[in-house]
C-alpha cells in the first residue's frame, strides 16, 4: 500500500518478486522504439501489453496467481518474452520427463512411447559473432548447419532425443550480434563408456564441418550432473525467473541449470535496449563485475532503434525453438493430447504457463480465492489495484 492507492505486489512461494513492473517499463520503451520506426502496429501492441492483470488471491495471503492478461505475444515483447520463457521450462520439464517416464508429469497418463534412461549432454554451439546486417543470413547458415549436424553419423549414433534454442546476444562495445544454440542431447547411460563417446574437441570438428567455416568454433560440453541437489536447483530456477509447479521437481527431471539455459528468451531487453552510459559494477559478494547501463542516462535512441530493428527483422517468421527423436515424439503426443502447446504459436497461452495457475481454491489453507484487478497507471510507473485505480489517472 503506497499512500491511498495499492500497489501490486506479487511474491513466489520462495520470496522471490515477479518483475512485473521492470518487464512492463521495458516493454514501454520498445514500443516507443517501434514507434520511432513507423512500426506503429507493433508499437500500438507492445504498449498496451500487459496494461491489466487479473489474480486469483487468497484473502489469507498465501497465493496470487494469474488468470488473464492482454499479452501482445510480440516476439521482442520483454513482457511476453519472460512469459514464454517460463512456458519454455515447464514444457522442457515435461518433455523430459516423459521420455524417462514414459507418463506424463502428474502421473496419470501413459504415453505411448518407450521410456528410455537417458543421461543429459548441454550443448553451446556458436558462430563468429557478426554485423547487423549480416544477422539474417547467419542465422539461416546456423539453422541449415544444425540440420545437417543432427543427421551425421556420429551424432546419430549417440542421441535419442534432442531439444535446441536460439539465443541471440550483443556486444555493446563491439556493436556485433552473437547468435548461438543451447542444445540438450539425451544419451544412453553407457554412452560415456562405449566405443561411440564423442569428445569436446571432435563435436566442435563436426560443428565446423557442418558450418563450413575454415576457424574451430567455440563449443561448449556440460554434463547434467546426476548427483542432484534438487533444493538448490529449484532455488536456481527461480533466481532466472522460472518458477516449480506443483508437480515439483524430481530425480528423473532435467536439473535446473541445465532448464533455466533452455528456457532462456531468444533475445532479452539489454540486447536492444541501449543506453547513454555503461559502467562495470560489482554484482554479486564473489566480486563478479557485469558491464550494466546506468538507467539514469536514459535510452539511446539511435542504437536502439537499430538494434531493435535488426533484431525484429532478423528473427521474424523463424522457429527459434525445436524438438528431434524421442524429446520430438513425446512433445508431440503431450502436444495433441492437450497437454501442452505450441510456446511459439501467436495464440500461446502466456498466462497458464505452468500445471498450477488456474485453480479456485489455495494450496495451504483451502480457502476460495478471490479476484483481484490491476492496472498499469502510466504517471505512478506501477501496476495499481482497480479500485483504487480512477482517482490516480
Amino acid at each position: 500500500m503506497s499512500g491511498d492507492y495499492e500497489i501490486l505486489t506479487d511474491y513466489s512461494k520462495r520470496g522471490r518478486e515477479r518483475p512485473w513492473q521492470r518487464h512492463k517499463t521495458n516493454s514501454l520503451l520498445l514500443a516507443e522504439s517501434f514507434a520511432r520506426l513507423n512500426k506503429l502496429s507493433k508499437s500500438d501492441r507492445v504498449c498496451n501489453c500487459g496494461s491489466s492483470l487479473k489474480f486469483n488471491v487468497c484473502p489469507n495471503g498465501h497465493e496470487k496467481k494469474l488468470i488473464w492478461s492482454n499479452f501482445c505475444r510480440v516476439r521482442l515483447c520483454p513482457m511476453c518474452s519472460w512469459r514464454r520463457s517460463l512456458l519454455v521450462a515447464h514444457q522442457i520439464k515435461q518433455v523430459a520427463h516423459g521420455a524417462v517416464t514414459g507418463e506424463d508429469m502428474k502421473g496419470k497418463k501413459k504415453l505411448s512411447v518407450q521410456p528410455r534412461k537417458l543421461r543429459w549432454l548441454f550443448l553451446t554451439l556458436t558462430i563468429k559473432n557478426c554485423a547487423g546486417e549480416d544477422l539474417p543470413d547467419t542465422i539461416s547458415q546456423m539453422t541449415k548447419a544444425w540440420n545437417n549436424f543432427v543427421r551425421r553419423k556420429e551424432i546419430k549414433a549417440i542421441s535419442i532425443g534432442w531439444f535446441r534454442s536460439l539465443e541471440v546476444t550483443q556486444n555493446y562495445l563491439q556493436k556485433s550480434y552473437h547468435p548461438h544454440f543451447h542444445v540438450l542431447i539425451g544419451v544412453s547411460p553407457s554412452y560415456f563408456k562405449g566405443k561411440d563417446y564423442l569428445t569436446t574437441e571432435r563435436i566442435s570438428e563436426l560443428w565446423q564441418s557442418c558450418l563450413k567455416v575454415d576457424y574451430m568454433p567455440i563449443t561448449h560440453v556440460r554434463i547434467v550432473k546426476g548427483k542432484r541437489n534438487v533444493e538448490n536447483e529449484i532455488k536456481i530456477l527461480e533466481e532466472k525467473g522460472i518458477e516449480v509447479g506443483e508437480s515439483g521437481f524430481s530425480e528423473t527431471d532435467l536439473s535446473g541449470a541445465a532448464v533455466a539455459e533452455l528456457a532462456k528468451y531468444a533475445t532479452k531487453s539489454e540486447d536492444f535496449l541501449i543506453y547513454n552510459k555503461y559502467e562495470y559494477k560489482n554484482v554479486d559478494r564473489k566480486g563478479k563485475m557485469e558491464f550494466l547501463p546506468d538507467l539514469e542516462s536514459g535510452i539511446d535512441e539511435e542504437r536502439t532503434d537499430e538494434s531493435v530493428s535488426v533484431l525484429d527483422t532478423s528473427l521474424s517468421g523463424r522457429r527459434l525453438l525445436a524438438y528431434g527423436g524421442l524429446l520430438k515424439d513425446v512433445w508431440e503426443e503431450l502436444k495433441a493430447t492437450g497437454e501442452l502447446q505450441d510456446a511459439e504459436d501467436d495464440n500461446a497461452d502466456l498466462v497458464h504457463t505452468s500445471d498450477d495457475n488456474s485453480k479456485c481454491i489455495c494450496s495451504v489453507c483451502r480457502s476460495n480465492m478471490l479476484e483481484e484487478l490491476y492496472s498499469w497507471v502510466p504517471g505512478r510507473h506501477q501496476y495499481i489495484k482497480k479500485e483504487n485505480h480512477q482517482e490516480q489517472q
